[in-house]
């Protein structure tokens, strides 16, 4: 069956328009996880000014950190069990045995 070079050229068309819509709401998202945690950090722990850009720095580097890890392990596993390992290790140090919970109730 011959391909239509115009459909392929509408599907390609939409697809792109698809996935910046889809980029967008990712954006929205994580700008407004990490509004979220600039205003629980001051709340909770009293983070002013001074601490609030290495906060936000660390943020952005931390978020980066685990989506790299998660990438590159998921080329050889696709359960990407050392990631969350890892991550679930580095957030039970933080949170306690009490309030963690693991990856898989997390992400559900």
């Amino acid at each position: 069956m011959k391909q239509n070079n115009m459909l392929a050229r509408m599907e390609t068309k939409i697809a792109a328009r698809e996935h910046a819509k889809y980029q967008k709401q990712l954006d929205i998202a994580l700008q407004m996880g990490m509004d979220a945690a600039t205003i629980a950090a001051n709340d909770v722990l009293g983070m002013e000014q001074d601490k609030a850009a290495g906060f936000l720095t660390a943020y952005i580097e931390t978020y980066n950190t685990i989506c790299k890890m998660i990438t590159e392990d998921s080329k050889d596993d696709p359960d990407i069990v050392y990631s969350t390992a890892k991550i679930d290790q580095r957030l039970r140090q933080i949170v306690g045995d009490a309030v963690f919970k693991p990856w898989e109730v997390r992400y559900g």
